[in-house]
């Protein structure tokens, strides 16, 4: 439309209400490729957005926090920046959200309590008390895929927030009882030089693989030997300390998983 004047576009025909409801059903680069048509179109999208409810929009990206004092969870959306949900959970009071993974939270309850909650179904699948000498003062915990899955077992593990490398808690759904890996040599000393202060992301890959990153800048592979949680499984390091003047501009590293299962590190 090369000459044509704004009032000429056919953009600024379309009416309000249909612009507002496809901008509503629309997320991520495709929302944003919507707001740079015009500025018409633009203003209406940004003036009254009408976010997807999260049951009617499985797809849709959506961010969840828990308030551990009311047992109240808000559903976020990103993108809207709108509370899209609100459930009410008795059994959340005085809860933790750990980790999430496949529409399920891994939650935990005072000092041993784990268990798995589906804020879509509102099913909750019990896990048993962590070990009474080793309670959880674990930050940092993760999970291999839906605990109700046929496909593959699944796996849950906490690392704990000292040690070179850290101990952890892991378990396979269905067990009864929780195992405790500590890595000490036959000399009595912590194996390898990686060390986890506080709460990080570990980030479970296929082939029961754990990908965590470390304070001092390096990377920590845990691979879990025979599909089991009895077997003491592996730590592999990997990486250079960052220079002390970089590490401490970091205030926090995360992993996270891309969509083809590798890892990004977000500092």
């Amino acid at each position: 439309m090369e000459g044509a004047d704004y009032d000429e576009l056919w953009s600024d025909y379309v009416p309000t209400d249909i612009l507002r409801l496809i901008s509503s059903r629309l997320i991520a680069g495709d929302y944003f490729a919507f707001l740079a048509v015009c500025k018409r179109w633009r203003f209406e999208s940004l003036s009254s957005p009408l976010p997807p409810p999260i049951h009617d929009s499985p797809s849709s990206p959506c961010l969840m926090t828990l308030n551990k004092e009311t047992g109240i969870i808000e559903s976020f959306h990103p993108v809207y920046n709108v509370i899209t949900h609100k459930m009410d959970i008795p059994k959340l009071k005085g809860a933790q959200i750990r980790s999430a993974n496949a529409n399920w939270l891994l939650v935990s309850h005072g000092n041993r309590g784990m268990f798995f909650f589906n804020p879509i179904s509102n099913n909750i699948i019990e896990l048993p008390d962590l070990l009474e000498d080793v309670e959880n003062h674990f930050p940092s915990w993760t999970f291999s895929c839906s605990p109700d899955s046929s496909s593959s077992d699944c796996f849950v593990i906490g690392f704990e927030n000292f040690g070179s490398p850290p101990a952890i808690y892991i378990i396979k759904v269905g067990e009864s009882s929780w195992t405790y890996h500590d890595f000490y040599n036959e000399d009595g000393n912590k194996q390898g030089s990686f060390m986890l202060s506080g709460c990080h992301n570990p980030v479970f890959f296929k082939n029961n693989i754990v990908w965590i990153f470390g304070d001092k800048g390096n990377l920590g592979i845990l691979n879990i030997k025979e599909n089991s949680a009895v077997e003491t499984p592996i730590w592999e390091f990997y990486g250079k300390y960052l220079p002390r003047r970089k590490r401490s501009s970091i205030r926090q590293s995360y992993l996270v998983e891309d969509a083809d299962n590798g890892g990004i590190l977000v500092e």
